[in-house]
């Protein structure tokens, strides 16, 4: 898999997005010089070579995923994949949401599918995977220096991450894919909520609407494997030890009890049933045998 915090580092969720817009308006496809001026005019940026400036490494992450296609000529011309659905690409915020969906939906099936074959899992996908454990009452501080560092460190994942320069980009694509939330902490600082309720609410039309707990949750670290399932948390040394079924805590929690109070979701508990899997948020605990998407999801 391609790591995005290294060379790609100036990829970003919304230059794949208007990237992906742009192409779709171009069915013969375009040029890396005419991508350029179409979309980083000279008259308004300084020029600069593809792979130098945000549109390269956008159109590198896009063909990575299957969303972007050239013909590997020695002038490229690049064309947008006909598998994505075009759907996603429309003007409009329900579909700005889709297409993250559908990025981060790429980037899990591609994870296990590495997985299976033996193959690198990307850097990114470690760090969301690292991230989605992380306890959402405990922010993460944004500047590298002042705690990431150190937890990355714990982590294992110093070679994924290394540095300020992978961070930002980093924790910029999770707050993108719904994976986290930025919030003030006060003058020209703010920290990182590991906060996955973007994510799973654009996931829910794709889950079963009524399953046992345990089940369902097996769903949804299908459709959202970065959230916990364990073929990944076992790729990152410091969660190793975390994995587990019957007890769901960091991200995932949070965004349960947020989706139940906005009436998405309902969190079952009968007494006389036999399983049952712990959410666990801080000091608040519940227990849950069933799950349940409501009719306003």
């Amino acid at each position: 898999m391609l790591d995005f915090l290294d060379t790609y580092a100036r990829a970003s969720a919304q230059a794949l997005l208007v990237v992906c817009r742009y192409l779709d308006s171009r069915p013969k496809g375009q040029d890396g010089a005419a991508l350029r001026e179409a979309l980083q005019p000279s008259a308004l940026v300084k020029p600069t070579e593809l792979k130098a400036s945000m549109l390269g490494p956008a159109l590198a992450v896009g063909e990575a995923l299957g969303f972007i296609e050239s013909d590997r000529g020695r002038q490229p011309v690049w064309t947008l994949s006909r598998t994505l659905d075009r759907r996603v690409l429309g003007d409009s915020p329900g579909s700005t949401r889709a297409f993250y969906d559908s990025v981060l939906s790429v980037l899990g099936k591609q994870s296990l599918a590495a997985v299976s074959s033996g193959e690198k899992v990307s850097d990114i996908v470690l760090g969301f995977v690292w991230l989605a454990a992380q306890d959402p009452l405990e922010p993460v501080s944004t500047n590298w220096s002042k705690g990431p560092e150190d937890m990355i460190i714990k982590a294992g994942l110093r070679r994924e991450i290394n540095n300020d320069t992978a961070w930002r980009p980093f924790y910029r694509w999770a707050i993108s894919l719904g994976l986290a939330v930025e919030i003030s902490t006060g003058t020209k600082r703010s920290a990182l909520v590991p906060d996955c309720s973007n994510a799973l609410r654009r996931a829910l039309p794709r889950l079963p609407r009524s399953l046992p707990a345990e089940q369902w949750f097996r769903q949804v670290y299908s459709a959202l494997p970065v959230l916990g399932d364990s073929r990944l948390v076992e790729l990152v040394p410091g969660l190793t030890a975390q994995s587990g079924g019957t007890v769901i805590g960091g991200s995932l929690a949070l965004a349960l009890h947020k989706l139940e109070r906005e009436g998405l979701v309902e969190l079952v508990f009968a007494e006389d049933a036999v399983d049952a899997v712990l959410i666990q948020l801080g000091e608040r605990t519940k227990r849950v045998n069933r799950v349940q998407i409501l009719e306003r999801a």
